[in-house]
């Protein structure tokens, strides 16, 4: 999909899903919407949220569906182009780049409807992050939707959504939802439904799989029926669907009780519910936003607690990433190595480089880890970028026209967590091998390949890791460190798990 007409398409998309309902009613301040609970308006503004979600529903089901067909031509141009070629040889290939960053594009765009949706999703179960991360599994949300039976799911939806009280969510559109097929808004309530086209086999793989569930025993007759009717296929259909009711079972449980299994890490899990809200510092990067395009800028930077955030003006879409990316990493240099005065650019000498202690400022910062808040799009776990920040500034950063990269300073960050008196340090990859392979390396990121853990204090003992669920909040979602330490230091004293 070319870039305007992604951009038109996504605009009008989340238009549907965030503001159709109340520019609707008028609401364009808080003061607003205290006039709709006065004039009992609250369940027509409901109805007219709903008839929003249908319209952003469709355009998303639409559009993800082209964007597909061009991620396959693209991957398949790709491919041919690399058949036969070198690794070393691609590595410095200009075309192969080209290839590579249009699939890289596409899916973007494909996450940004998806990330719309997850717009919708956020909204029906009131924000709550613990509700929603509980619907993500491991094995969930790949594929192309094409392959999902989507028609059918689609049907049963429209016949839903032709009532106004009614509102059904296909969450194959979405990326947070792993579990059933539609999320259904029903009489204030909400429930996740598995859809199975009708069929003898499939009735009587659901009747098996449901008994097992129920009484730990299968009906012998019709696993044998079943057996007769689909060969070898019919044990996999029944244990596939023993599986998918299991893992929507446990994760309703969780939703309802606040304990359940989680399959993702083979264990039982628990509800906590801090008490320290939530603070972050959106609020000033919007204001910050707000003067950079006033600006004549082409950068600027901002220090937000131990984060260091820059926003560039991307006048070409074609310019490549990384070189906004190195130049950020510059900036982070000549913030924590060296004074912009003692830059080496336009100062370097020959004789510079016969110096056996000589170190090249470019090889020093390109090895920074730094985060590319439009990559939030595909974090499922994390609050929407759309409901992170202002259409305008979201749309701008999705359709390339700005970029915005995030440094976090563990450094200083640990430095806060010391004076806060929590025992939070960095440690080697073989201290805790124990608990990463429990959890997943993948679970959490390396500074200068260390994990940032909790220790027991004065011992050596590795009580916790923190993970990529408490750092992104941090980076992503700008989370102020003064909030994230008051809630670590509430956990810790409640329960001290081997993961907060």
């Amino acid at each position: 999909m070319n870039d305007a007409v992604f951009g038109e398409e996504l605009e009008n998309t989340l238009y549907f899903a965030t503001k159709y309902a109340s520019d609707f009613y008028g609401l364009k301040k808080y003061e607003d919407t205290l006039r709709i609970s006065k004039e009992g308006l609250e369940i027509e503004f409901i109805y007219k949220c709903h008839e929003g979600y249908k319209k952003a529903q469709s355009s998303i089901i639409k559009n993800i569906l082209l964007i597909e067909e061009d991620i396959k031509e693209a991957k398949k141009e790709l491919a041919e182009y690399e058949k036969g070629r070198g690794k070393k040889y691609l590595e410095k290939d200009y075309k192969d780049k080209i290839l590579k960053k249009k699939v890289d594009n596409l899916i973007v765009q494909k996450s940004s409807f998806q990330e719309v949706a997850n717009v919708i999703v956020w909204s029906l179960f009131k924000m709550q992050r613990t509700d929603i991360k509980s619907c993500i599994q491991k094995d969930g949300g790949s594929g192309y939707l094409k392959d999902k039976d989507i028609e059918g799911v689609l049907k049963i939806a429209d016949k839903i959504n032709k009532k106004e009280d009614e509102f059904a969510l296909i969450t194959d559109i979405t990326s947070c939802i792993h579990i059933g097929d539609l999320i259904i808004v029903r009489n204030g309530g909400i429930k996740i439904v598995e859809v199975k086209q009708k069929s003898d086999i499939n009735d009587l793989v659901q009747d098996v799989a449901c008994e097992f569930i129920k009484k730990g025993e299968m009906d012998k007759e019709k696993v044998e029926k079943i057996c007769q009717k689909s060969n070898k296929y019919g044990l996999r259909q029944i244990k596939r669907s023993c599986k998918q009711l299991l893992k929507a079972s446990s994760v309703i449980s969780y939703i309802k009780t606040g304990s359940g299994y989680d399959w993702n890490y083979d264990r039982q899990k628990k509800v906590t519910r801090l008490l320290t809200p939530d603070s972050n510092n959106i609020l000033v990067l919007v204001k910050f936003l707000e003067k950079f395009y006033k600006s004549n800028k082409k950068m600027d930077f901002i220090n937000l607690d131990c984060l260091v955030v820059g926003v560039f003006k991307k006048n070409d879409n074609s310019e490549f990433d990384i070189e906004i990316s190195l130049e950020f990493k510059h900036h982070i240099y000549h913030i924590l190595k060296k004074s912009w005065g003692e830059c080496q650019y336009g100062n370097l000498k020959e004789e510079d480089f016969l110096d056996k202690n000589f170190k090249l400022e470019l090889v020093e910062y390109s090895k920074y880890e730094i985060y590319n808040l439009k990559s939030l799009v595909c974090i499922p776990t994390h609050v929407p970028l759309f409901l992170l920040l202002p259409a305008k500034y979201s749309m701008d950063l999705i359709t390339d026209k700005i970029a915005i990269y995030i440094y976090f300073d563990v450094n200083k960050f640990l430095g806060k967590c010391k004076k806060n008196k929590i025992p939070m340090i960095l440690c080697d990859k073989r201290r805790i091998q124990k608990m990463l392979d429990g959890i997943g390396e993948n679970f959490t990121i390396l500074f200068n390949d260390k994990h940032l853990c909790i220790s027991s204090g004065g011992s050596e003992e590795i009580k916790t890791v923190i993970g990529n669920g408490l750092l992104f909040k941090l980076i992503f979602e700008f989370q102020t460190s003064e909030s994230f330490l008051k809630q670590v230091k509430e956990q810790i004293k409640l329960d001290n798990p081997d993961k907060i």
